[in-house]
């Protein structure tokens, strides 16, 4: 009878091929979803107090109870909001974009996953209602406190990853990702994962590449709770302390505080429908500011049916992230 991993073991089978193969990645996500405990569970992030304060400040509430509720009392996350990195940069938009287009029935069931038991009260409602909403809260934690961090951040990581390198360069491939972490353990035949919480199960990598991931917002690694996800392992980098906010204008001063706030609150896309709702202003109104900023250059239109949706340019997106528009 074949042995079962230890209760906090996730074990990948590979050949030493595909050990040769793996790579080194980030996502941007689930860097942003990872960060989430440092909201839930300060204690355990000492280094990132400074941090803390600025989302605290930055973030609106209901936003900051979506998140929160996100977090489990194991300090486990939802699987949807940590992808698997692809190769390349990395690219928080395309990102957002795949979230936005998931099965809501996928959402739903992995959150079940996560509360057994019952939803927390801010996720709970239609599957539908709720993709929706994780997905607004995920993208307004982004613009108004994550993205400016953001250069600080993926710059640790890759800094991070460039040492593994430099190791792998000069001692081997193995014994750079064998140093990773005490809790995980890297041979030409399989990665063993421990981590208190889970999960526990065996799977073949079977071809289908595995990518080591670094983040700042993790003690241990940690895996896909699947064994039929695509396999990654999430790995702690070197804990850094990232420093004072960056200082950011004001986007009031820039665009005006009604143009600020219709930017601001756009996301991947809106209709001058939602946004006069979300603002309280009426269609028209919102319909105005959508097209002076896209005149501007920061936003572009695009029909479907009898709607236009309208979505930031890739300038509309640096602007967001580099001026500061506080929570209304």
């Amino acid at each position: 009878m074949k042995a079962l991993p230890a209760p906090d073991e996730l074990v990948y089978r590979l050949t030493p091929t595909e050990l040769m193969t793996s790579r080194f990645g980030i996502s941007a996500l689930t860097e942003a979803c990872l960060s989430l405990r440092v909201i839930r569970r300060p204690e355990d992030y000492p280094h990132l107090r400074e941090w803390r304060r600025h989302v605290l400040a930055t973030t609106p509430l209901p936003v900051l109870q979506t998140l929160a509720a996100l977090v489990s009392d194991d300090m486990s996350t939802p699987e949807f909001l940590n992808p698997r990195p692809h190769a390349g940069a990395p690219d928080f938009t395309a990102e957002m974009r795949e979230l936005a287009r998931m099965d809501p029935a996928v959402v739903g069931a992995e959150l079940d996953v996560l509360f057994p038991d019952r939803r927390p009260v801010a996720l709970q409602g239609s599957d539908v209602a709720v993709h929706r909403q994780v997905v607004a809260a995920m993208q307004a934690y982004w613009t108004h406190s994550f993205a400016p961090w953001w250069e600080r951040i993926s710059a640790a990581l890759r800094e991070d990853i460039a040492v593994r390198s430099d190791v792998a360069v000069t001692a081997g491939l193995l014994p750079a990702l064998d140093q990773l972490s005490p809790h995980l353990e890297v041979t030409a035949t399989q990665v063993v994962c421990r981590n208190p919480n889970g999960p526990n199960f065996e799977a073949d990598v079977d071809g289908r590449g595995l990518v080591f991931v670094p983040t700042l917002f993790a003690p241990f690694p940690a895996c896909p709770v699947h064994e039929g996800a695509q396999p990654y392992v999430l790995y702690p980098a070197r804990p850094v302390p990232l420093g004072a906010a960056p200082h950011r204008p004001d986007l009031s001063a820039l665009l005006g505080p009604a143009r600020a706030a219709a930017l601001s609150s756009v996301g991947l896309e809106t209709t001058s429908t939602a946004l006069g709702r979300h603002l309280g202003v009426s269609t028209s109104a919102a319909g105005q500011h959508l097209r002076w900023l896209t005149r501007a250059g920061l936003l572009e239109p695009s029909r479907r049916g009898s709607s236009v949706y309208y979505a930031p340019t890739a300038t509309g997106r640096q602007v967001l992230s580099s001026h500061h528009h506080g929570p209304r």
